[in-house]
């Protein structure tokens, strides 16, 4: 040990261990670490010590403690970068991930007039709806409702879209140039609906991502809803002076509610 590592107090030494241990997959998401008490043990130092390397480490939410249980590796979060628009798939495969799908069901449906007017149908059209679940491992990560305009519909019945990106297929195969979208993304707490497909409580925190892509014509083409469990997923995006491209809305209660 160099005069470095000495001077470095024990609880900093405990949480970099910790946390090159974790990093490194020695300790797995969901595997239980040892009781604070056999922790001490090992690095010969006090509980009191050890529990404020697990503080660290539970504030970068590397792990969870939980109350009577023990302390656990938090679940590997998947990264949504807001930057370039990307399907879902592309994004986990950058993190050294497999994307699993699993379609839920895709028919003609009438739409929310909110949606009708996003897409920019007339009254009475149809859209064509997919719901799919997606999954890393045996882990469901996202929920995703799609509703595209109609006339695709006849070109993706016959589509597997359990092993294709939808956004792969629709520049790769139909040769439409997906431009950009306009995204929104807010905190929520999921219903008895949402919460049972992605294994989680009712009332379970998670946000929401409600995109509407746009053809390089201009024309709307897929409104979608994206339901993600808060303790799996983390947004993130790359901010310059010059160029921000995150808005925020603050929303206050009226006054005397």
């Amino acid at each position: 040990m160099d005069a470095f590592q000495r001077r470095t107090p024990h609880y900093l030494r405990i949480y970099r261990d910790l946390k090159d241990r974790i990093g490194a997959s020695a300790l797995a998401p969901g595997e239980r670490l040892s009781t604070q008490r056999e922790l001490a043990q090992e690095y010969g130092v006090t509980v009191m010590t050890v529990r404020q390397a697990l503080q660290l480490l539970e504030q970068e939410e590397l792990v969870v403690m939980r109350h009577g249980l023990g302390t656990f590796v938090a679940p590997r979060r998947i990264r949504y970068a807001m930057g370039n628009l990307r399907s879902l798939a592309q994004e986990v495969a950058d993190q050294g991930l497999e994307l699993k799908t699993r379609v839920l069901r895709r028919e003609l449906v009438a739409p929310h007039p909110h949606v009708a007017e996003l897409l920019q149908i007339e009254a009475g059209e149809l859209v064509y709806a997919i719901e799919r679940l997606r999954f890393v491992g045996a882990q469901p990560i996202v929920y995703q409702h799609s509703q595209l305009q109609a006339w695709l519909g006849e070109t993706l019945d016959d589509v597997d879209l359990n092993d294709l990106s939808l956004y792969d297929y629709l520049q790769g195969e139909l040769k439409i140039e997906v431009a950009h979208a306009h995204e929104r993304i807010q905190a929520i707490t999921l219903a008895p609906h949402e919460a049972t497909l992605l294994e989680e409580e009712p009332g379970a925190a998670a946000l929401l991502s409600e995109r509407l892509t746009f053809a390089a014509g201009g024309e709307p083409i897929i409104f979608d809803r994206a339901f993600m469990p808060a303790d799996r997923v983390s947004v993130a995006t790359e901010r310059f002076v010059s160029d921000v491209t995150v808005d925020y809305e603050l929303r206050l209660g009226e006054e005397g509610e």
